[in-house]
């Protein structure tokens, strides 16, 4: 099997967050079906124009920034049959209003995702010797 990409560029809620810190993004999905037992899932964010932390079902994974080109995180033990990924961004950097599905959303949904870049999950299969 080759790898295989699944997006998860589209569907962002904005979530309000405690306080006075700015709302977050959250996306949920649910685990790939297929995996054999030692195939591995990354979540992968490629060309983020905001600095910020994700989350994984609560489980912290990193920063990715706008200063690289391609983070990712190996979340195979952290996937569960629901998911919740959650994007807190650093500084004054807010999402749009609004929630990225709905269609009335047009331009929050464009302004959100050229502030994440693309997000998705990468399926590696055991076979493939370039992940250790």
């Amino acid at each position: 099997m080759a790898r295989h990409r699944i997006g998860l560029s589209r569907a962002w809620h904005v979530r309000e967050a405690d306080g006075d810190a700015p709302p977050n993004w959250s996306r949920s999905f649910g685990r790939p079906t297929g995996l054999e037992g030692a195939d591995r899932v990354l979540l992968v964010v490629e060309g983020a124009d905001v600095a910020a932390n994700l989350t994984l079902n609560g489980i912290r994974l990193g920063r990715p920034s706008g200063f690289q080109t391609r983070a990712e995180f190996d979340v195979t033990s952290l996937l569960l049959p629901r998911n919740e990924l959650l994007l807190s961004p650093d500084g004054d950097r807010s999402p749009p209003d609004g929630e990225g599905c709905e269609a009335s959303a047009t331009a929050d949904r464009q302004s959100l995702w050229r502030a994440l870049g693309d997000v998705s999950l990468e399926i590696v299969p055991a076979a493939d010797a370039s992940i250790a």
